[in-house]
């Protein structure tokens, strides 16, 4: 699953990439951000899993990805993103890495000002690996299963603080949404379905590089 996730991030940052060195003459410029997420869960996830102990709990992650400006405040691009959380004392994790695109309209734009607050939108196919209670040999165990891929959706809010001609920070507070109600993980040929969606508020922060000429 890993692998899959990164052949399709890297094959979309690269097609991103060629797009615009097609285009730097008339449009040179492009942005590529790197930065970390802090996820809170709740719903599903959080409250109505049995056992107790696999109910998530706060984690950490990463986003990346890069995107093209098809006018001054208009950004679509691609994105790969982790979120890595714990669980309440099983010892297990929730895991999902998610690719897929997005857009962002900037209120000013970041050549005119050095704050630019932005609203995100995005939507993506998300792999999760979700800890799960199964059966061995008709024993109940506790594991990490990797379910069918899932789309996953969010809107965020967040500004930019440009820190140079070429590069700025971000802040962004984010809903998320995986639709993953049905969803099924299979173990030893027996499928569990996901029982609900899953909702997540993110918190993220990071560095954004701009590439093209200078303001």
């Amino acid at each position: 699953m890993k692998r899959i996730v990164q052949t399709v991030t890297i094959g979309s940052l690269l097609f991103l990439a060629s797009l615009a060195a097609a285009q730097y003459e008339a449009e040179p410029f492009i942005e590529g951000f790197i930065g970390g997420n802090f996820t809170l869960p709740f719903g599903y996830i959080t409250s109505d899993l049995e056992p107790s102990s696999i109910q998530a709990t706060n984690g950490i992650g990463l986003e990346l990805g890069a995107g093209y400006f098809f006018k001054p405040q208009i950004v679509g691009g691609t994105f790969f993103s982790v979120r890595n959380m714990g669980t309440d004392g099983s010892g297990l994790r929730h895991r999902i890495f998610e690719v897929g695109l997005y857009g962002k309209y900037l209120i000013s734009d970041l050549t005119a000002k050095s704050f630019s607050p932005y609203v995100r939108v995005s939507a993506g196919l998300g792999f999760n690996k979700l800890a799960q209670a199964v059966s061995d040999h008709g024993q109940p165990v506790l594991r990490e299963l990797s379910h069918k891929p899932a789309l996953g959706t969010e809107i965020g809010v967040g500004v930019h603080y440009r820190t140079n001609s070429y590069g700025a920070i971000y802040g962004e507070a984010a809903y998320h949404l995986d639709w993953m109600s049905g969803v099924k993980g299979t173990y030893q040929s027996v499928d569990y379905p996901w029982g609900d969606n899953n909702g997540f508020l993110e918190l993220k922060a990071g560095v954004l590089f701009n590439i093209g000429p200078k303001e």
